[in-house]
């Protein structure tokens, strides 16, 4: 009973020390204007994107791209055998792109197909992003500016989640703003711990030497598996705080493929070296069960009540803060409401998703 109660009052002062440090690091952050005139020379850009089953999404997506400010791009897709019209659909977007290359993946995996199709790539730097996605009209333009002004080895930009009303929406979209935002806190001191393969920007030549480290026994990841490998070799990497540079996906229609995707992100977690991206997952996962071991002691002896609620009051109050420090930028709406009810719903989750992706391992990247 002690051995809960004093492992639970550590673990929450340490994740009150965490997630302030992602706090300062998010203020820290200065947010990057757009300057039309800051480039004064010219590069080769090229938009990769993977796909497989997106007959629906990668309209959308390509509509987008013919809107952007920023029109000197070369577009490089790859169809990782679809069974539906995606490859179609490339066809058909081919005469609109004045440089655009399309084919099949030979090789099946996200991964595979995203190394063949940045190989074939021309550009000095590779945007990559995700058939689902929509970004804004100055996403290219915005990157690009950011990639000339500061060089880095690698760009982690802001992706968000499109939601509507509904609480199971909007929970996502909290919860994937924390994400994005914690790991945006984090690079600002240089211990980058997350990015998303959604809006990400590398130099085509640091992409190549980090191909080793990218983990091809695993469907996916390599954008986690990149980040990881530049960091180890102190390259440098920076996070793009920008709504210019943001791009929106869909949040999960279902509990079901929730899990399913969060189970994936889990299943990677055995292959990871860095210590930053381990230590954080271990912090969040070992004060998600210490709460609920405390919870269900406090359901056998009503007088560890008080200390329960006194850790999950620090946990809420803190995770409320950050929540509400980042909501103008990820447009976040009765942010302590949903802050409380992620509260109480997120050991349970991390617990599930944490366990259930450590031995289900990986078999799909959908």
């Amino acid at each position: 009973m002690n051995f809960i109660l004093i492992g639970c009052f550590i673990l929450v002062g340490s994740y009150l020390l965490m997630v302030i440090f992602f706090i300062i690091g998010w203020k820290r952050l200065s947010e990057f204007e757009l300057s039309p005139h800051r480039m004064n020379g010219k590069f080769p850009v090229s938009v990769v994107v993977s796909c497989h089953n997106e007959e629906e999404h990668l309209p959308r997506l390509l509509s987008a791209l013919l809107r952007q400010t920023f029109s000197d791009f070369e577009l490089v897709l790859v169809d990782d055998h679809s069974t539906d019209g995606t490859y179609k659909i490339m066809q058909e977007f081919s005469s609109a792109f004045s440089n655009m290359k399309f084919f099949p993946s030979e090789i099946k995996g996200k991964k595979n197909a995203l190394q063949k199709a940045v190989n074939i790539a021309n550009g000095e730097l590779m945007i990559t992003t995700d058939a689902d996605c929509e970004p804004c009209e100055s996403w290219i333009e915005t990157i690009c500016n950011f990639y000339f002004q500061y060089r880095p080895d690698l760009i982690i930009a802001p992706v968000k989640l499109k939601s509507n009303s509904k609480i199971f929406p909007q929970l996502q979209k909290f919860e994937f703003a924390s994400l994005v935002a914690s790991g945006a806190g984090a690079a600002a001191f240089g211990k980058s711990i997350l990015c998303n393969g959604a809006n990400l920007a590398f130099p085509k030549k640091i992409y190549s030497i980090h191909v080793n480290d990218l983990h091809n026994e695993l469907l996916s990841g390599d954008d986690m598996f990149l980040l990881e490998s530049v960091k180890k070799s102190k390259g440098e990497i920076r996070f793009l705080k920008s709504t210019l540079a943001m791009v929106e996906t869909k949040t999960a229609e279902n509990l079901r493929d929730f899990f399913r995707q969060r189970k994936r992100w889990s299943s990677k977690f055995s292959a990871y070296r860095d210590k930053d991206v381990i230590t954080v997952a271990l912090l969040v996962f070992l004060t998600s069960f210490f709460l609920l071991c405390l919870f269900i002691l406090s359901l056998i002896t009503p007088r560890m009540w008080k200390y329960f609620l006194v850790c999950f009051m620090i946990k809420y109050l803190i995770d409320g803060y950050f929540l509400y420090s980042v909501r103008k930028f990820f447009d976040l709406r009765s942010v302590w409401f949903y802050a409380f009810l992620l509260s109480l719903i997120y050991p349970f989750y991390v617990l599930i998703t944490a366990v259930s992706g450590v031995f289900s391992g990986q078999k799909s990247w959908e």
